[in-house]
């Protein structure tokens, strides 16, 4: 896997710069899904969804029937996934059959804290991520078993709630 993500690595920095200046370019609110990795302890163990595609499916389903036409999603390729599984191409592939590709941005490389700063929110199942963007004030859905899932600190909704009224962390609560 290390050699063919090695292999596709230029096209991969040629795809996310691309990608980055269409984000940029649109101007549109945007929220950002950072990909854990599919073995990741968090997903199969602390979460139901017992794999990534699941996560992938449940937040792409619920992006299309609830969130805001003008919204975008960023889903972000998380740094140390090995190309065993191509993220990129499953995620084209379930975009397209929901028909969001214009509204869906996938970036293999880049700055998830970068992302944030302009961000209505993060959804993420239990990441580093999350912990990054609620020290930002940028809102956060949890869907799975976080430490960090505290009231007044992450979104207290539903996901489906959460795309249009994200409420960002209470700082007093967070600093505590």
């Amino acid at each position: 896997g290390w050699l063919s993500m090695f292999a596709r690595r230029r096209g991969a920095r040629q795809r996310s710069r691309e990608a980055h200046e269409r984000l940029r370019a649109r101007g549109s609110p945007y929220f950002v899904l950072p990909l854990q990795l599919d073995c990741d302890y968090q997903i199969r163990q602390h979460s139901t969804f017992g794999g990534l595609q699941k996560v992938l499916d449940h937040v792409l389903d619920s992006f299309a029937a609830h969130a805001a036409a003008a919204a975008l999603l960023v889903i972000k390729a998380h740094p140390l996934d090995n190309g065993l599984v191509n993220w990129r191409r499953r995620t084209e592939h379930a975009v397209e059959r929901r028909g969001l590709s214009d509204r869906v941005v996938f970036l293999e490389l880049g700055d998830v804290a970068e992302l944030m700063h302009n961000a209505l929110g993060v959804v993420t199942v239990n990441s580093t991520s999350g912990t990054m963007a609620l020290a930002r004030g940028v809102p956060v859905a949890v869907l799975g078993q976080a430490i960090y899932d505290i009231p007044e600190i992450t979104f207290a909704g539903t996901l489906d709630q959460f795309w249009t009224a994200p409420a960002p962390p209470n700082p007093a609560v967070f600093d505590a």
